[in-house]
């Protein structure tokens, strides 16, 4: 009996391919044909915003995002929807009050 070749998986996500080729190599998928495809995810339109942080700001920031395996800017990007988010919860409970 022929060994069952592995398919590469179908994915929800840009991450979850991301993460799946980190641990695989294409050429154990020689075997499957794989034609170009155009991805079906959305990403959401990106402006830039310039802001301005002091040198040890920014050394902390660098330290961290290399802590926990993030690039610097998705660390701050992360940090500043946090910043909103808490923001807009604490705006709606003194207007409630």
């Amino acid at each position: 009996m022929a060994k069952k070749l592995p398919e590469v998986p179908k994915f929800a996500t840009p991450e979850e391919e991301d993460e799946f080729w980190q641990t695989h190599s294409p050429l154990d998928f020689e075997h499957e044909e794989m034609p170009p495809r155009k991805r079906k995810f959305r990403y959401p339109t990106m402006v830039s915003l310039t802001i301005r942080l002091d040198e040890g700001t920014l050394k902390s920031l660098h330290k961290v995002a290399e802590n926990v395996g993030e690039r610097p800017t998705a660390l701050a990007r992360e940090f500043i929807r946090r910043g909103i988010r808490a923001r807009g919860k604490a705006s709606r409970r003194r207007s409630a009050a």
